[in-house]
């Protein structure tokens, strides 16, 4: 049955017409599942509203000084490190040769003090500099760190 089915969807791969009607019943699809994902949370009493959060840059002479522990730098640097910056002066943890995040090749034994020694570092460093960050945001794994 697969083959027979694979056979009938090969040549429709091919015509835009197809692949347009395709990706469009996928979306509805999706998006029904989405609503139907919101409407169960909603009803559950999980749902609640976020509280509002007073706007930090508006209540600052100075730029927010933000440190980012982060581990992967093409998925932080796919939006999460340019949010950052737009809310003030955000760095990030670098490994001790300079290559980006915490999450070191080592073993686990080594990587998580090696990384715990270097995060104690970077911050010093900073607040020595007179730049100690006014919040740490960290996106790690129990073995990193």
């Amino acid at each position: 049955m697969t083959g027979v089915l694979e056979r009938l969807k090969s040549p429709l791969r091919r015509m835009d017409w197809a692949t347009r009607i395709n990706a469009a019943l996928k979306a509805r699809a999706t998006r029904r599942l989405y609503d139907r994902t919101l409407t169960h949370y909603r009803r559950s009493g999980m749902h609640r509203e976020a509280p509002a959060v007073p706007r930090l840059r508006q209540q600052r002479a100075d730029a927010l000084r933000i440190f980012f522990l982060g581990t992967d730098e093409q998925q932080d640097s796919s939006g999460m490190l340019q949010s950052l910056q737009k809310l003030g002066d955000a760095r990030h943890f670098t490994r001790a040769d300079g290559s980006y995040g915490q999450n070191d090749p080592r073993p686990e034994a080594v990587r998580r003090q090696a990384n715990a020694d270097r995060l104690w570092e970077l911050v010093s460093t900073q607040a020595h500099a007179g730049h100690a960050p006014d919040i740490l945001i960290g996106q790690t794994w129990a073995t990193l760190i």
